[in-house]
């Protein structure tokens, strides 16, 4: 099984692994694990997230990091302060049709047809 590494930043890591034909995205002490097109749709979404405005609209909530990113249902939820945010969104600005992920997903594809 190999893992071939996208992009990397002091507190994270996104590759694409061929044993579960997943892009991996490791960030401080969380994982997520996503298809190409579940990459793409999380990659414009975070793209979208203005850091400072989350911050001053939940500038009175209990938590630490203000910026809240939904990740499943209504109990899971990614937080983190600006600082954070910047560097997240550093690491995912990488382009869905990067060479290496279409590469792979093109490998992926024609293993699959040729079966």
């Amino acid at each position: 099984m190999a893992h071939r590494v996208i992009n990397r930043t002091p507190n994270g890591l996104i590759y694409y692994c061929s044993g579960c034909k997943l892009i991996h995205i490791e960030f401080k002490n969380l994982n997520f694990n996503f298809t190409k097109r579940e990459m793409k749709t999380f990659i414009k979404y975070m793209r979208k997230v203005k850091g400072e405005e989350w911050e001053e609209r939940n500038k009175h909530s209990p938590f630490d990091r203000k910026i809240v990113i939904p990740i499943s249902d209504d109990n899971f939820n990614f937080l983190l302060n600006n600082d954070e945010l910047v560097e997240f969104q550093e690491l995912l600005n990488v382009e869905i049709e990067h060479p290496l992920i279409s590469q792979l997903f093109k490998d992926l594809n024609s293993k699959v047809r040729s079966n």
